[in-house]
């Protein structure tokens, strides 16, 4: 999405709006791990529990706790009481030596320090719960494993890592048939590919996700699948066929219930809004998202609609207003240390300097930006920042550098596949080229 000037009449310049492709929603079903499956890993943080002096109660006795515990009824959301049933079951695995029911806890516990954005910890229990599979020679759970601390990478922005430990997943999940395992290691590896700006690549991962789940008839899968697939084709400029693809998963998330991703489709409904310039259907679908993902404590999804209602108020010219989601939103994404989120952000409110003629902190805002993006491999919003620069130039007359800058800013957008952005940069350039020539 951008927001475009003119300058000088001749010269339009254009400031790209940064609506990432996916990392906005870092902490929903489509960032990372095996959520659909249920199968996530975690840290706990104590080895054992403390035995109470006096009778001990028999194997058998602890084995119908931990029974007892399974059946717990857990309030939605509320993951204080999740981490505590799952310490407790945790415990009494340790105590009696039981290395799978270990595993599969710490797998579960797993869930809830993700939700709790505590990445770090949850790290650990991926790993231990890798560690406790190996032991086992159970290569099912270490595929689960690999998987769930790949989503981890993922969230903190280490995509080789995460591309690594993905792709070693899904060759234990095709080597023990497990179909659910392949289609989640295929989305999550055309996740990877889609930040890349591989969008080729990564629509082919997708709807190998997508043949597989359908195959199973795995519906939460399919949903997942609808959503990548529709963020692809956003961000190659065909609205149509992305809409159509939130609508699908949408009404597939509604009829499972899943709250997370009903807000992710209404927020990205929002930002399709925002791209055909209907600023008060895209603030609905904004605000709508916004609640329930607060409702979910879901922040670094907090984080990424502050950063689309921060645009649509831009795009409105309400630069204080949208000057002040943008900051909300870097508040939230530097303490979860989400620096795909901070690059957005800086280069946001670049552009909203840029609107207010502070060429100079706009300038120093896209290369803060830039940099961020550069060492993520982010080739899209890489050329949104170059596109944005080469405006300023214009602004400040140096054409022979708005020249080069609107050029590579084209053949990144045209690497990636975005059509509508390379052509649109095409143009400015070919403006550029031809007001040189008149001087």
């Amino acid at each position: 999405m951008r927001g475009v000037r003119t300058h000088r009449v001749t010269v339009a310049i254009a400031s790209s709006t940064r609506s990432p492709i996916l990392d906005g929603a870092a902490t929903s079903r489509r960032a990372g791990a095996l959520f659909e499956l249920g199968l996530w890993v975690v840290l706990v943080c104590s080895a054992g529990v403390a035995v109470a002096a006096g009778p001990q109660p028999s194997r058998e006795a602890l084995l119908r706790e931990a029974r007892e515990l399974d059946a717990t009824v857990l309030e939605p959301g509320n993951l204080d009481q999740a981490e505590a049933v799952l310490r407790r079951k945790l415990g009494i695995f340790e105590r009696l030596g039981e290395k799978a029911g270990m595993a599969v806890t710490y797998g579960r516990l797993g869930n809830v320090y993700q939700s709790k954005n505590d990445l770090k910890r949850a790290a650990q229990m991926y790993r231990a719960s890798v560690e406790l599979y190996t032991d086992l020679a159970n290569p099912l759970g270490r595929a689960i494993g690999y998987n769930n601390l790949a989503g981890v990478y993922r969230q903190q922005e280490k995509l080789d890592e995460a591309e690594s430990l993905f792709e070693q997943s899904r060759q234990l999940f095709e080597a023990a048939g497990h179909e659910a395992g392949m289609a989640s290691t295929y989305g999550n590896l055309g996740s990877i590919a889609e930040v890349r700006g591989d969008l080729d690549r990564a629509e082919h991962l997708h709807r190998k996700s997508l043949a597989l789940n359908q195959r199973i008839g795995r519906m939460s899968g399919i949903a997942g699948n609808y959503a990548k697939l529709g963020s692809v084709f956003r961000t190659r400029g065909d609205l149509d066929e992305a809409e159509r693809l939130f609508r699908k998963s949408l009404a597939l998330d509604e009829g499972l219930g899943n709250r997370e991703g009903v807000a992710e489709n209404t927020a990205r409904l929002g930002l399709i809004d925002e791209q055909r310039g209907d600023l008060d259907a895209a603030e609905s679908k904004h605000r709508a998202s916004l609640a329930q993902y607060e409702r979910l404590g879901a922040e670094a999804s907090v984080a990424w609609v502050y950063t689309n209602l921060g645009t649509v108020y831009r795009l409105r010219g309400h630069l204080d207003q949208a000057e002040a989601f943008y900051r909300k939103s870097m508040v939230i994404a530097e303490a979860l240390g989400l620096s795909a989120r901070v690059a957005d952000n800086y280069s946001n409110l670049g552009i909203v300097y840029r609107l207010r003629d502070d060429l100079d902190q706009a300038e120093d805002l896209y290369r803060r930006s830039l940099a961020i993006d550069a060492s993520l491999g982010r080739k899209f919003a890489m050329a949104e920042n170059l596109r944005n620069l080469a405006g300023l130039a214009v602004a400040r007359d140096d054409l022979p550098r708005a020249r080069t800058l609107y050029r590579r800013s084209a053949e990144l957008f045209e690497i990636v596949g975005a059509a509508p952005e390379a052509q649109t940069t095409r143009e400015l350039l070919g403006a550029v080229t031809g007001q040189a020539g008149q001087q």
